[in-house]
């Protein structure tokens, strides 16, 4: 007979069995052994005897060897089984033979028969290092409680089922702040299950944070997260300061995102996209674009001002606006002599010190450049090397003159519109033509050659025949466009686009069934240009006209002509680093590039030294009032007879190191024609004897020296 099986609890304390020999009647009958029985041919207490799995509990259990028992024998035949287990479950035990070590079913009758002993073990306490939480998914902040379930486990991973408890544990669920524990709340427990309680916090949980669930005062299982709900647009925040003294133009202001319990949230990819931000100055709104990332648990929006002013930046979140719904910031940039002086210095340090010659003629002079530059920009150095000019059939010797007039002719052939790159803004500017060539691998290999040579004309402190259309030049640093930037480059496009902002009536636009695409012509044929993805579908509505009326500004000014402006960007950086322009706006740009847009006549006067005359001579005040009666046309004209441009250079306005140098010789007939020094930017004026004989020579000189230089 068996023992009857004992319950026995999971540890590693002995636990005991006794085995007993079997009743003559349990014996197997002579001849009737299985062929797998075997003869004992030692004393039972030589047996080597174990524990085997019977019917193991429903869940899974964690794989654990089978120790052996010791056995003892005892008085009456009875054998005491002893072993440490840590598995739960129901054994029975296993006896082998000794010599063949295999089990033994039945023994033959001449030996004295065992049974074997069933032993049942039962999970051990409750250890709060192994057991842990189930199903615990995304909690947000919410004024509901918190639900999960808690499996508990001995400390040798044994599942405890509800059923073996006496009595519900208790358990606390509490906040972990700074490593201390916060105020405990109590956790109910609506049921259970075989192996799990289902539990929830008694109150609601507002405030993001670290969680833990304790049992008896120690954590169960990892600290759970409760993040934070949506950003609250009642309760976002602008933070920042409202006086900002920048050199690079660039401001940032922190937006911090809460929910509606004050949590803070950490910013997201789409709510940089939910975030709109409306910049205006002097009352005009679409001033500037900001760039928005997240940085340190907040969105960051980095605008760039191209003046001194005060701007009122408006924010709103989802179209709700903001906590604080705007913030005044009074920008005042560096003066720009400071920063144009800083950026002089920095090409000088990274100019190098050799020469290179190129020869050219004056009616191709982009067809004989282009192998030059292309040349140069392979070379590395040379780029920063100073250019020695030469024009073919001309004996002049390039120390200004030559290389001045070189970026004048080149700017003045590459920029004309009958060349195919360019074409002219509604302001006389030139910006890249959208027009489709057979080889646009050559047309973008001679754009990003002709942004080297504009670079090279910014290094060599020269100016270039033209002005750049300022969407070209924002591309430059990276800036912006705005509708600002269409009225003044397309007023036609602009006046269409303000149009539409002008419909508040939400009828108008279901009418209209305006969608997020510009038409454009093919080849002759208009094609519909998404202005985002799936622009086809997508309507516009009175809440999202702003979006696309800037989508329709940067699609018009920059998508369209993007392969253009890339490889302009590409080859002007190649001269001059970014980051030796950004202290500048585009139209601090455009200055630097193409001077003066007009002809200061009392910036040119204080400009002006005086040799072998004074400023009161009658040739000289008859200079001043010839200047004055022209037009600006026959000024420019003037200008680039004298100096090699029709701009006034930065530098002249900026600086005292630009002059012009005006002389009378005395000894020369009134019948001569003035004569001019580009290098030197030197004007010789013959002593006249009436101010309409100097007017007359002085025109035909101008006309005459308007395609060549006359003097080097």
């Amino acid at each position: 007979m068996t023992s009857r099986p004992r319950p026995v609890t999971s540890t590693q304390r002995l636990v005991s069995a006794r085995l007993r020999p079997m009743s003559s009647k349990q014996r197997p009958r002579p001849g009737s052994t299985s062929p797998r029985e075997r003869p004992m041919t030692s004393r039972p207490r030589q047996m080597t005897v174990s524990l085997e799995p019977m019917s193991p509990e429903p869940q899974p259990l964690i794989s654990r060897a089978i120790p052996t028992f010791s056995v003892t024998e005892l008085m009456g035949g009875h054998f005491l089984l002893r072993c440490r287990t840590v598995q739960v479950g129901i054994f029975e035990t296993r006896v082998q033979c000794p010599v063949c070590n295999e089990r033994l079913r039945s023994v033959s009758t001449t030996h004295s028969a065992l049974q074997a002993a069933r032993v049942i073990v039962m999970p051990g306490r409750i250890s709060c290092e192994t057991s842990y939480l189930e199903e615990v998914h995304d909690i947000r902040a919410d004024s509901l409680p918190v639900h999960f379930k808690v499996r508990l486990l001995d400390k040798f991973g044994n599942s405890i089922p509800a059923r073996y408890l006496k009595e519900l544990p208790k358990i606390s669920w509490s906040q972990r702040c700074n490593r201390d524990q916060g105020i405990p709340c109590d956790v109910t427990v609506h049921h259970s299950d075989d192996n799990t309680l289902h539990a929830s916090s008694t109150a609601a949980v507002t405030i993001a944070g670290e969680y833990v669930v304790t049992l008896d005062g120690k954590q169960i299982g990892d600290m759970i997260t409760v993040r934070p709900g949506p950003p609250c647009a009642s309760r976002c925040r602008v933070l920042g300061n409202t006086s900002i003294n920048t050199t690079n133009r660039t401001t940032v202001v922190r937006i911090q995102l809460r929910d509606r319990f004050n949590n803070l949230v950490p910013p997201s990819k789409q709510m940089k996209t939910d975030l709109e931000v409306t910049v205006e100055r002097d009352g005009v709104g679409h001033y500037a674009k900001p760039t928005v990332e997240a940085v340190n648990n907040c969105l960051t929006c980095s605008f760039v001002f191209d003046h001194s002013s005060s701007y009122t930046l408006k924010f709103s979140y989802k179209k709700k606006p903001l906590g604080g719904n705007h913030v005044t910031v009074q920008v005042e940039t560096t003066l720009f002599t400071d920063r144009l002086h800083t950026f002089y210095r920095q090409l000088d340090r990274i100019r190098e010190d050799d020469y290179c010659s190129i020869t050219v003629r004056r009616e191709c002079v982009v067809d004989d450049t282009l192998p030059f530059l292309r040349e140069w920009m392979a070379d590395g150095e040379a780029l920063r090397s100073r250019p020695y000019v030469k024009f073919t059939n001309e004996n002049g010797i390039d120390v200004g003159g030559p290389l001045r007039d070189w970026f004048r002719l080149f700017s003045n052939e590459v920029l004309n519109p009958d060349k195919g790159y360019f074409n002219e803004t509604g302001d006389g500017c030139s910006r890249f033509s959208e027009l489709v060539v057979d080889d646009q691998k050559q047309m973008h290999e001679t754009i990003e050659l002709t942004g080297c040579m504009f670079a090279k004309a910014v290094f060599e402190k020269e100016t270039i025949d033209g002005r750049l259309a300022e969407s070209v030049l924002k591309f430059i640093n990276n800036d912006p466009v705005t509708l600002v930037s269409l009225q003044t480059e397309n007023p036609e496009y602009y006046k269409s686009v303000k149009s539409i902002l002008e419909i508040n009536d939400e009828e108008a636009f279901e009418g209209m069934e305006l969608t997020f695409v510009r038409p454009k012509q093919e080849f002759g044929t208009s094609v519909d240009v998404p202005l985002v993805k799936g622009g086809e579908s997508r309507h516009v509505t009175v809440s999202n006209k702003d979006e696309y009326a800037q989508l329709w500004a940067e699609n018009v000014l920059r998508d369209s002509i993007r392969p253009q402006l890339e490889a302009f960007k590409t080859g002007f950086t190649k001269v001059i680093p970014t980051k030796y322009l950004q202290p500048f706006s585009a139209k601090d740009l455009q200055v630097i590039l193409s001077g003066t847009k007009e002809v200061d006549l009392n910036l040119l006067r204080l400009r002006t030294d005086y040799r072998g005359c004074m400023s009161t001579t009658d040739v000289i005040q008859w200079l001043w009032s010839i200047l004055d009666q022209f037009d600006q046309i026959r000024q420019s004209d003037f200008l680039q007879f004298v100096t090699g441009s029709r701009q006034i250079p930065v530098q002249a306005k900026y600086s005292r190191t630009w002059k012009i140098c005006v002389d009378i010789d005395g000894g020369s007939s009134g019948e001569r024609l003035p004569t001019a020094s580009t290098c030197f930017n030197q004007l010789h004026l013959p002593q006249y004897k009436t101010r309409a004989q100097m007017d007359e020579k002085l025109s035909i000189a101008i006309s005459a020296g308007k395609e060549g230089v006359l003097l080097y």
